[in-house]
Formats: C-alpha cells, sequence, structure tokens
C-alpha cells in the first residue's frame, strides 16, 4: 500500500507541475480573467469523476456546505491573483510561492488553535517566508511589485487548505467539498471576468477567445491536470501516507522552476535559485513534523 501511495504522490507531483508550468502560457496570452474561469470550467467538470468512487464522497451537511463555500471564495482568490502574476512574471518565481500555504496552515493552528510550536516549525515558517522574499527579489533586493498578488493568492491558498480539510474531515469525503468548492470558485471568476475584465492592446490581451485555438486548449488542459493532482492528493491520502505524499508533492515548485527555464527560457539570479532552494527544503521538512 505504502509504495502505491508513493506511486500516486509522483503522480499528482507530476500533475499538479504540469498544471502550473503550462499555465503561464493561456494567463499571457488570453488574460487571467479569461484563464481562470477556463481551469475552473474544466476542474470542475473533472472533479466530478471523484463520485465515481464510493469512498471519496463523503456526506453533505450544512456545516460542511458553509466550509466548503468559503473555500471555494479562496480558491477563486488564489487563480485570480496568481494568474494576474503569471500575466507578466516568470512561472518559475510565481509558482515558487506555492508552498507558502504550509506556513500558513502551521500558523493558523499555533495563532487560532493555540497549538504548541516545535523549533523545527519556527525554522520552516522563518525559512520559508526568508525564501519568499529572496525569489521575489529583484537588483539591488527590491521587491518585484507584480509578484505582489500571486503572494497574496498564496496566503489565501493556505486558508482555503484549511476550511477544505476541515470540510473533508466533517463530510466523510472529498468529492462534495471540492465539487462546491470548485463550483464557488468559478462563479467567483466568472463573475469577476463579467464585472472587470478589460482588454488591454499594450500587453496583447485585446483578441475574441477562440475555442479551438492553442491558449484555449492549454487553458483546459490546465484544468484537467490540476483537478488530477487534486484526485492524487485524496487518493494517497486514503491509503495513509499523508506526511510522506505532501513532503514529496511540495518539490513542485523546483519542477515547475525547470519547466520555465526549459520552456520559456526564464532566467534566475543566484539569490533566487537560494529562494527556490529554502522554501522547498523548508517546505518538506514543515511535512515531516
Amino acid at each position: 500500500m505504502i509504495l502505491i501511495g508513493i506511486v500516486i504522490a509522483l503522480l499528482a507531483l507530476l500533475t499538479y507541475s504540469i498544471a502550473d508550468g503550462l499555465s503561464k502560457y493561456p494567463s499571457r496570452i488570453i488574460g487571467h480573467n479569461r484563464t481562470a474561469v477556463i481551469v475552473l470550467a474544466t476542474g470542475t467538470l473533472a472533479t466530478l469523476s471523484m463520485f465515481t468512487i464510493p469512498q471519496l464522497v463523503g456526506t453533505m451537511t450544512p456545516i460542511v456546505i458553509a466550509l466548503s463555500v468559503a473555500a471555494g471564495f479562496l480558491e477563486g482568490a488564489w487563480y485570480l491573483w496568481v494568474f494576474k502574476s503569471l500575466e507578466t512574471e516568470q512561472v518559475g518565481n510565481t509558482m515558487a510561492l506555492v508552498d507558502v500555504p504550509y506556513a500558513i496552515i502551521v500558523l493558523f493552528g499555533i495563532l487560532i488553535l493555540i497549538e504548541p510550536i516545535t523549533n523545527i516549525e519556527v525554522i520552516g515558517i522563518i525559512g520559508i517566508f526568508a525564501g519568499v522574499a529572496l525569489v521575489m527579489s529583484r537588483d539591488h533586493f527590491k521587491i518585484n511589485r507584480k509578484l505582489i498578488p500571486a503572494l497574496a493568492g498564496n496566503i489565501m491558498l493556505g486558508f482555503f487548505y484549511v476550511a477544505f480539510i476541515y470540510a473533508v474531515t466533517l463530510s466523510g469525503g472529498i468529492a462534495i467539498p471540492a465539487t462546491i468548492a470548485k463550483l464557488v470558485a468559478f462563479v467567483i471568476v466568472l463573475a469577476d471576468t463579467l464585472l472587470f475584465y478589460k482588454p488591454r492592446k499594450h500587453t496583447g490581451i485585446d483578441k475574441p477567445l477562440k475555442l479551438r485555438s492553442l491558449p484555449f486548449l492549454s487553458a483546459v488542459l490546465v484544468g484537467i491536470f490540476d483537478a488530477a493532482g487534486a484526485i492524487g492528493v485524496a487518493a494517497y491520502s486514503l491509503l495513509g501516507i499523508v506526511v510522506l505524499g505532501g513532503a514529496i508533492v511540495a518539490i513542485e515548485p523546483a519542477i515547475v522552476m525547470l519547466f520555465g527555464f526549459e520552456f520559456y527560457r526564464e532566467r534566475f539570479t543566484p539569490f533566487q535559485l537560494f529562494g527556490f532552494i529554502l522554501i522547498i527544503a523548508c517546505a518538506v521538512l514543515l511535512n515531516t513534523v
């Protein structure tokens, strides 16, 4: 069972990495709003496949619905803000911040649930945010302001996991909370797109969306791979390797960095590379305590 769980965790790592690495392309071409709508619409449909596995379904109660709705709002914010940074910034730097939620979850436990803190957790939290500062740095250690939406989105993602984990625990399954959260997130990004989307000729995001275009199809693939990663996390969690699986998935930013280096010809400063290493190492560390 452990070996099967490890294989599933590696597959979740692969699918998440492909989703995050590929997401820059449509965000840059058709804009973060429309990309988020397509990704979430596809992800919602893919998430429905969980209902074919009885062990993943669970039960629906008012508190499960409330927590799932809250999670959906936070997930919608993640897609809008992170994809906003992807319009202009490197995918490696932007997606390096996806390990920030590990620190947020620990901080939530310490500050809200009054859980005792260990020296390892202190090191992990400080290390992640120090790494974030390095990854977001530019010449002369100036902060790249265009990465601030991505940082804010990943802070929201940390709270998403808190609400979502509670919803899954109370439901006894992942299918219902995941579907509700995806639907709410989809409504959020769709409303944002309808109300605030403005074509910007200076960025090239001013063309009508064609359903057979590469940007549209790539956004669909992002949604499919992202949902596949979530299903993989649910599967290895059911097999009882939450800690090991989480540590494996935590190295995702390294894969995405290599993806950006190879496919987008992105380049990183020595300080940014050290920041990558620091974030990933500390995220893995937090997943072992």
